[in-house]
């Protein structure tokens, strides 16, 4: 009634071999031991590779048979110290034909990655990033962005790094110093803030033919002081074709006046002050002012052979005087010809024949300039005023 067991009624279980001990796969040869990958053979040891037979060792490409060796690795390529120092400095143009030259080199660009420390090599991943030409020269693609990176405003920064002038800080450093900017000379900046306008454009020439000139002038003069510049030059295509650039646009806010931009919250006024307005003499006014036509005309060509003389003597003559010389030389083509300028028109009828009496001032008979008394002087025919 006993129920059958594992083993027969009344048997026990024999020894197991001799030495025979029991690992986790199974029974042990006598002297063996278990190992991370089984069962090793007696003296046997496990390498990182594995078992090693007995005596074995372990080489840099795996097992050696007992007392074998490898044969030796060839020397690694060690770039030498002037092109390490150009791919470390700052040139970035320096850096590159250093890289290309060891490219071309056997071993060259794998002895440079495993020269540069981790950090130089992201710094180089970071510089070269966008550019596919210097990947494709090497003949790679551009290798990831190292993990952890994040992005600033100019793009990705390295681990932990800051965005500077240039672009991404590697972390902890900074980038090598911006080279000096160009500063104007005082007495060119002198020219460019007064009031006359060929000297200021010979000095921005000038500046604007030397290395670094323009861009020193834009960052050392104040905006307004810019924005003053773009509005007094902004028809001058000539002026901004010299340059080679095209004419900036006017800034926002600009208000347009009569004689075209102004500057934001500014008033249309001369850009430089006018020059002094010619007055002609007593005695020549007192000629032109006169009844004598020959000595009036001589006073006139007198006054426009000086410079500003004839818009000297417009602007004090008033425009009664002026509409009556008008009248009087209106078909004088030579007196016209000799100052340069066309007959003006004539001024309306009312300008000249208001107030104005054949008689004279004090006659006891008024009588107007009609077509007929206008015909009666020499001066033409009403139809014609």
């Amino acid at each position: 009634g006993e129920e059958a067991g594992p083993f027969p009624t009344g048997e026990e279980v024999g020894p197991f071999p001799p030495v025979g001990e029991l690992g986790p796969e199974g029974a042990l040869p006598p002297g063996g031991e278990l190992g991370p990958e089984g069962a090793l053979p007696p003296g046997g040891e496990f390498g990182p590779e594995g078992a090693l037979p007995p005596g074995g060792e372990l080489g840099p490409e795996g097992a050696l048979p007992p007392g074998g060796e490898f044969a030796p690795l060839p020397p690694v390529f060690v770039p030498p110290p002037e092109q390490l120092e150009f791919i470390r400095g700052d040139d970035k143009d320096s850096k590159k034909d250093a890289i290309f030259n060891l490219a071309g080199q056997d071993g060259g660009l794998g002895g440079l990655v495993s020269t540069l420390a981790e950090d130089e090599l992201n710094d180089l991943i970071f510089e070269f990033q966008d550019d596919l030409a210097f990947w494709d020269t090497l003949g790679i693609a551009p290798p990831p962005l190292p993990p952890g990176t994040e992005f600033g405003p100019e793009g990705a920064l390295p681990p932990g790094g800051e965005l500077g002038p240039e672009g991404a800080l590697p972390p902890g450093g900074e980038f090598a110093p911006l080279p000096p900017v160009f500063v104007p000379p005082p007495e060119q900046l002198e020219f460019i803030r007064g009031d006359d306008k060929d000297s200021k454009k010979d000095a921005i020439f000038n500046l604007a033919g030397q290395d670094g000139g323009l861009g020193g002038l834009v960052s050392t003069l104040a905006e307004d002081e810019l924005n003053d510049l773009i509005v007094e030059f902004q028809d001058d295509l000539a002026f901004w074709d010299t340059l080679g650039i095209a004419p900036p646009p006017l800034p926002p806010g600009t208000e347009l006046g009569p004689e075209g931009a102004l500057p934001p919250g500014g008033e249309l006024g001369p850009v430089a002050p006018l020059p002094p307005v010619f007055v002609p003499p007593p005695e020549q006014l007192e000629f032109i002012r006169g009844d004598d036509k020959d000595t009036k005309k001589d006073a006139i060509f007198n006054l426009a052979g000086q410079d500003g003389g004839l818009s000297g003597l417009v602007s004090t003559l008033a425009e009664d005087e002026l509409n009556d010389l008008i009248v009087e030389f209106q078909d004088d083509l030579e007196f016209w010809d000799t100052l340069g300028i066309a007959p003006p028109a004539l001024p309306p009828v009312e300008s000249v024949a208001a107030g104005t009496s054949l008689a004279g001032e004090d006659a006891v008979i008024d009588t107007p300039l009609t077509d007929e008394g206008v015909a009666l002087v020499g001066v033409g025919s009403g139809d014609g005023i």
